[in-house]
């Protein structure tokens, strides 16, 4: 059973041209969706790589807590652990001295060390990962509006186009 508006609509919408404006917007909307993408990203890197060491004693690990004597940590999922954290429940005794590593940004844990050996890491973002594809992203859809307002460009793709010196016409 077929919808009797769904050929007419699909070939109206196909065969219409898209103006300027279209891909303009169209252009800064997914330049926008990268920007906000690539600011998480960010702020993922950056509470990863940025942190304090505390010391804290050891009172109990199970189902997904770490538990000292004044806080409860929430453990990674278990694909995100570098170092399981059956390695705590195996090299550390309830009342042992351990140093925890926490994110300075968000506080969440990031590793766990007994005697100056890693017993729990959690996986960090790689800063290299997404830095050369977000880059690229943000280039190329700068680049994209920039063509598309060649002729008739706004104030501000005019200020860019005289920038990369993409004037190609009188």
């Amino acid at each position: 059973m077929g919808n009797p508006w769904a050929g007419p609509l699909a070939k109206a919408v196909v065969n219409k041209k898209r103006g300027r404006t279209f891909y303009t917007v169209f252009f800064s909307v997914c330049l926008l969706v990268v920007l906000v993408c690539s600011s998480f990203f960010i702020y993922r890197t950056v509470c990863d790589y940025i942190t304090i060491s505390t010391n804290a004693t050891y009172v109990d690990c199970k189902n997904g807590k770490f538990t000292t004597e004044n806080t409860v940590y929430e453990l990674a999922p278990y694909d995100n652990q570098e170092i399981k954290a059956s390695a705590i429940t195996n090299k550390v005794k309830k009342g042992d001295d351990v140093t925890l590593v926490l994110s300075k940004v968000e506080g969440t844990l990031i590793e766990i060390k007994h005697n100056e050996v890693s017993v729990y890491k959690r996986e960090l973002v790689p800063i290299w990962l997404g830095a050369p594809i977000f880059i690229i992203a943000i280039s190329f859809y700068v680049f994209m509006l920039i063509v598309t307002n060649i002729k008739n460009p706004g104030k501000r793709i005019d200020k860019l186009q005289s920038l990369y010196l993409l004037r190609f016409y009188n």
